[in-house]
């Protein structure tokens, strides 16, 4: 980080720091003093002068410091330090300008600093240092931006932002993969009551349609799912969710998502610097944007039904029990696109999706290329004798009254937001976009280092 001082100012003593790199960089030709704060990543010492490359973590920019040895002696990579200096023009290649250190400080240093030789699986075995690999600091910086540009493309389309609860007294989905909060005090959540962790906010936003006709959240969610060697399953992680009143298609409902997800992938483009930058975290990475991106403006879109009889044509193992991992991958593969698949059979989505008909629904997956399943969605059932029929969980009634009290049909959906930010990246394994990975290990338990 920088404090970036005016030609002519007698300010000398290290200050907290104000600006970036990147920042800096743009305005050096003006700028006459400038305080630096960032880490080493090349230190080459020579008889009177070292020269030091600095980053700051905000960005893939980095600058050249002259340090002469009256100044310091001798700096060592991976230490973070403070400079203050003066711009000077370079005479070397990598850049125009390079700071002359008149002061520096080293702040911390690290025993062992090689975090680029390592292998992703190799520092994810030490979390809490993966900051300082410069490609999974790109990973987060991407993983902000991406934050960003959800919640510009839903305030440019009027949505509201709902936070919602993590503590819930319903299974939202009825999978059963949750997990139960025990109090010490044995009634602290009422006698006899359950209280979990979310496992989906869909019927809270829900409930906010019922006076608010867009709402959404990016909320975290807890499943506990047992699959230790999924490269796409984590017990805690983000969503994405979404719900609009009035609306009464799945055709309306798809058109929301394809536009989302064009929109990223297209803020995603001018992020190139930052992507390639990532991509050199886990070397095994595929090439999602650069195969999406010539010419693609809609998502194929196709039935459940029609998606088994593509299976079948090609050969592909179709186990009866719904499309497998290894069927969403070669539908998305084939297509060469994202694709959308819908009307999925009742009894593979959960009770509050509207039914087509006695066999099927208005539910819609939207299937990626290298990654499988990455949205899920649909129009929910209207009819409140309906919902408690196909369950009658006394913790739902409120769920069924919101039809009685003016919520007009609505349709949702949800994205896993870490997943979603795997897609385009490219990354192999879920766990390495996200700061903190929760996830059940092949030991048998939850995987938490810190």
């Amino acid at each position: 980080m920088l404090r970036l001082l005016l030609p002519g100012s007698c300010a000398r003593s290290f200050a907290p720091a104000c600006s970036t790199l990147s920042k800096v960089v743009e305005q050096q030709q003006e700028c006459g003093h400038a305080e630096i704060h960032g880490w080493v990543v090349r230190s080459s010492k020579f008889s009177k002068m070292s020269f030091v490359r600095v980053h700051d973590g905000a960005s893939t920019r980095n600058v050249q410091i002259v340090v002469p040895k009256s100044v310091y002696k001798n700096v060592p990579v991976g230490a973070a330090i403070a400079v203050s200096g003066n711009w000077a023009k370079s005479r070397g290649a990598e850049q125009d300008m390079e700071l002359h250190a008149e002061q520096l400080r080293i702040c911390a240093t690290d025993e062992n600093p090689d975090y680029e030789q390592k292998s992703a699986d190799a520092i994810r075995q030490a979390v809490h240092l993966r900051a300082r690999h410069p490609g999974f600091a790109a990973i987060m910086r991407l993983r902000s931006r991406l934050t960003m540009l959800t919640h510009a493309f839903f305030e440019e389309n009027d949505y509201v932002h709902i936070d919602t609860p993590v503590l819930t007294s319903n299974d939202c989905e009825g999978a059963g993969e949750t997990f139960t909060v025990h109090a010490e005090k044995p009634d602290y959540f009422g006698v006899n009551k359950k209280m979990f962790l979310s496992v989906s906010s869909q019927m809270h936003l829900e409930a906010m349609t019922s006076g608010i006709p867009r709402v959404y959240t990016i909320g975290s969610a807890f499943r506990a799912d047992i699959q230790p060697h999924s490269r796409t399953h984590l017990a805690e992680f983000r969503m994405l969710e979404a719900e609009v009143a009035f609306c009464e298609t799945l055709t309306e409902i798809c058109d929301v998502v394809e536009k989302y997800m064009l929109f990223i992938l297209k803020g995603f483009a001018a992020l190139k610097g930052d992507v390639e930058l990532a991509r050199s975290f886990a070397k095994e990475v595929s090439e999602p944007m650069k195969r999406l991106q010539p010419g693609l403006a809609r998502f194929p879109r196709i039935t459940y039904d029609e998606a088994l009889a593509i299976l079948a044509k090609h050969g592909e193992n179709i186990d009866g029990r719904g499309l497998s991992k290894a069927n969403e991958m070669f539908l998305a593969a084939h297509f060469g696109s994202p694709v959308f698949v819908t009307n999925f059979p009742i009894d593979q989505k959960p009770f509050y999706m509207r039914r087509s008909d006695q066999k099927l629904t208005d539910s819609f997956d939207l299937l990626w290329p290298g990654i499988g399943e990455v949205a899920s969605g649909g129009v929910r059932e209207q009819d409140p004798d309906e919902l408690m029929k196909r369950n009658a969980q006394p913790e739902l009634a409120w769920y069924a009254e919101l039809r009685r009290r003016g919520k007009p049909t609505s349709a949702g959906f949800g994205i896993g937001f870490d997943r979603l930010l795997q897609c385009h990246l490219g990354e192999p394994s879920i766990r390495d976009v996200i700061p903190f990975p929760r996830w059940y290990s092949p030991q048998g338990r939850i995987n938490a280092q810190c």
